[in-house]
């Protein structure tokens, strides 16, 4: 209803000097369209039940001429392909356009992302992500589920190494340090060359762990000196300065145990 107010309040903002027809538009007006379109959404959603409203738009997504759905398991479904618990809720999107630059830039590099807390119900976003010819990341394909282990991901790579035909064979795979989407990745579609951490994921677990030192300015100093290693680009002075980082570490009792971490 407040989309209708809306839309009348608009519409009364947009008057002229000259009276028109579509000035005189009324709520009633509006219900008749709606009803003779069968818009059938209430505040921007199909129901005001989350399960039913996805259910419906889910039906509609998977009625167009490229079914973007590539897995729809909601709780309380059964599905003999996936050995999925019957709680589980798993909805996988990836849509032509998706398909189109995953196939075209997968093979370079492919980063894997999870989002957290996106609504009441603990689901997880899991975002699968190429680099294009401007070297900005692009999402290939998107998974929400309630599970966060490696077999769900397992199961996002398949239906969609499913969807385009064969393997996806980058050259580097981005990921969080917990193993859990590169575990996954390397068991559907092979060893990866190269693995990489994503930075900000790095910084969050040193940030984490310099509470192993008990001294305050002896945990900014490090973690200043962290920052530096962390930005050098020069291969040759990061081995350096990474061994001097570890025996600085080490020589001080406040901070071994933090060395113990980092080596």
């Amino acid at each position: 209803m407040l989309i209708i107010f809306r839309i009348l309040g608009e519409i009364r903002d947009n008057i002229g000097n000259q009276l028109k027809r579509v000035d005189l538009i009324t709520k009633q007006d509006l219900q008749n369209v709606k009803r003779s379109f069968k818009i059938d959404m209430q505040e921007g959603v199909r129901n005001k039940d989350d399960a039913t409203s996805v259910h419906l738009c889910i039906e509609e997504l998977q009625r167009s001429e490229f079914n973007s759905v590539l897995l729809y398991k909601r709780e309380g479904d059964i599905l003999e392909s996936f050995p999925l618990e019957e709680n589980d809720f798993c909805l996988i999107i990836m849509s032509q356009y998706q398909q189109h630059m995953l196939v075209k830039y997968g093979n370079n590099i492919i980063a894997v992302d999870g989002t957290h807390g996106l609504n009441n119900y603990d689901f997880e976003l899991t975002t699968l992500m190429v680099v294009d010819n401007f070297n900005e990341g692009f999402p290939g394909a998107f998974m929400f589920t309630n599970r966060k282990d490696t077999l769900i991901h397992q199961i996002f790579f398949e239906v969609i190494e499913s969807k385009v035909g064969n393997k996806i064979s980058p050259n580097t795979f981005m990921s969080d340090i917990t193993g859990v989407f590169y575990q996954a990745w390397s068991s559907v579609m092979g060893v990866v060359p190269f693995q990489l951490y994503c930075t900000w994921h790095i910084d969050r677990a040193w940030r984490n762990n310099l509470n192993k030192i008990p001294n305050i300015e002896k945990r900014k100093e490090v973690y200043k000196t962290l920052k530096v290693l962390h930005q050098n680009v020069d291969e040759t002075s990061f081995r350096k300065q990474l061994d001097n980082m570890i025996n600085f570490l080490f020589e001080d009792a406040d901070t071994e145990k933090f060395g113990s971490y980092f080596k």
